[in-house]
């Protein structure tokens, strides 16, 4: 499926894709991904401000994403946009105030966090970003328990990036 919205940073077209992985015994996974491509930008967006309090959260880790990180996480997945690896390209074609932290690898985390903190394997997980997280600031990685599993979230200089849910 794909849909043309107009957001704060102009256009924005979202591509639904559907993946289905299955085994001897039927479905085992159902993945729903949704891509967001955006018009060229214009202007360069401000850089997170770098003091801010940390968030409070019953559960919390922070780390500051570096280019090592982020080229890495890039070969593991092999994701070839270079707006993770390449700052110059990031900053000078794609208008983003430093290199972007993989929206995957915030919800890596995320999981990472929600399957420790829980005790348990995952039956579903969600998440959907909100606003980029770049590196050079810290990254808080936070959640909670809730009455299904868990409520989970990464924020960077004030702003939420993803907001994730565990069962």
């Amino acid at each position: 499926m794909v849909e043309t919205k107009a957001g704060k940073s102009g256009t924005l077209v979202f591509v639904t894709l559907e993946h289905r992985l299955t085994g001897p015994e039927g479905e085992a996974i159902v993945e729903e991904q949704d891509i967001v491509y955006r018009e060229a930008a214009i202007s360069v967006t401000g850089m997170p401000a770098m003091s801010i309090p940390v968030p409070i959260a019953a559960w919390h880790a922070q780390l500051t994403p570096d280019p090592v990180l982020l080229f890495r996480y890039s070969a593991l997945t092999m994701n070839g946009h270079r707006i993770h690896y390449d700052r110059r390209y990031a900053m000078d074609e794609e208008a983003y105030p430093a290199l972007v932290v993989h929206g995957p690898l915030q919800a890596t985390l995320l999981a990472a966090m929600a399957h420790e903190r829980l005790g348990k394997p995952l039956a579903q997980f969600d998440f959907r970003g909100q606003s980029p997280a770049f590196d050079g600031v810290a990254l808080h990685v936070c959640g909670e328990s809730d009455e299904k599993g868990a409520r989970l979230w990464t924020a960077q200089g004030g702003a939420t990036c993803m907001t994730a849910t565990a069962r």
